[in-house]
């Protein structure tokens, strides 16, 4: 289940509930409303409970020396943990076992969302289990009733917190969430400004690129312009007849200047006199002749 579904979910369920409790508690008083209290703070799957606390009918048992007590474990449920009970818990009444379960749950809450890890040491102390396979049990259930997503490293004993249900909130704790999140969308103003300049500087490196490759097409083509030009003008003399019928000296040919003679026959370039070979011919007969004869 998608995490926006799952709180979802747990905000329709829980509002559910609560509906039902306030709207029984808003016209009563004495015990009834202590037993509606009582039976909220046991019912499964509800762990907010600030909008009962906000009820008039619920307002006035501060300042009633009989109902008190039942308007401080209220508000202990709504914004505190199972430490808070035990530092009170002479002026306050007695927890069933349902109670103590989901008390236990609600601290496990808050400190899911202080922290990524939660040692078993630390859990141990907090929820008031020394046994550790209680404490685990406690966790697993916590985990297949929604309340938070993670798993239980028990190589380094200790829960790996992915995700938590959020609880009531204080007015007074207000004044912190917005600075958090004031900062929070500084950060990503300046993440986004970052982008920005990131996508900008991309941009002009694709733009440089681009030039340099149309400049680089543009030589490449003026390059092969130039040598299929030159081999044109290669072709048009590609045999001796073609440049002897061409209007061209022979002395820029022969790479001599246009005043000097050509060498005679028996002569080299250099105006020494070539030697004369002496190989003998072969003549019919099997007998060997000289060219002297």
């Amino acid at each position: 289940m998608e995490r926006n579904d799952l709180v979802t979910k747990i905000s329709s369920c829980a509002n559910a509930q609560l509906k039902k409790f306030v709207d029984l508690a808003q016209n009563l008083n004495g015990i009834p409303l202590q037993n509606v209290i009582i039976q909220a703070l046991e019912a499964n799957g509800l762990y907010v409970f600030a909008e009962l606390l906000g009820l008039d009918s619920v307002k006035t048992m501060e300042n009633n020396d009989v109902n008190d007590k039942y308007w401080k474990l209220l508000n202990i449920f709504t914004y505190g943990t199972l430490q808070t009970y035990r530092e009170e818990h002479e002026n306050l009444p007695p927890l069933s076992t349902p109670m103590v379960k989901k008390l236990q749950l609600l601290t496990l809450m808050t400190l899911a969302s202080d922290t990524k890890y939660l040692s078993y040491e630390r859990l141990s102390k907090e929820l008031c289990i020394e046994n550790i396979r209680e404490l685990e049990d406690l966790l697993i259930s916590a985990i297949y009733e929604d309340i938070i997503l993670g798993r239980l490293d028990q190589l380094n004993s200790r829960l790996e917190v992915d995700w938590s249900a959020g609880r009531d909130v204080k007015y007074n704790d207000m004044v912190h969430i917005i600075s958090t999140l004031n900062s929070w969308c500084g950060g990503c103003e300046k993440l986004l400004t970052n982008i920005e300049g990131q996508v900008m500087r991309s941009d002009n490196h694709v733009i440089e690129e681009a030039k340099k490759k149309t400049n680089f097409n543009q030589e490449v083509e003026t390059a092969l312009a130039n040598l299929r030009k030159s081999t044109s003008q290669t072709t048009e003399y590609s045999s001796p007849r073609d440049l002897l019928s061409a209007d061209i000296p022979l002395s820029s040919l022969m790479g001599r200047g246009s005043g000097q003679p050509l060498p005679s026959v028996g002569v080299n370039m250099d105006g020494t006199k070539t030697k004369k070979s002496k190989v003998k011919a072969f003549r019919p007969g099997g007998k060997l002749w000289s060219t002297k004869n």
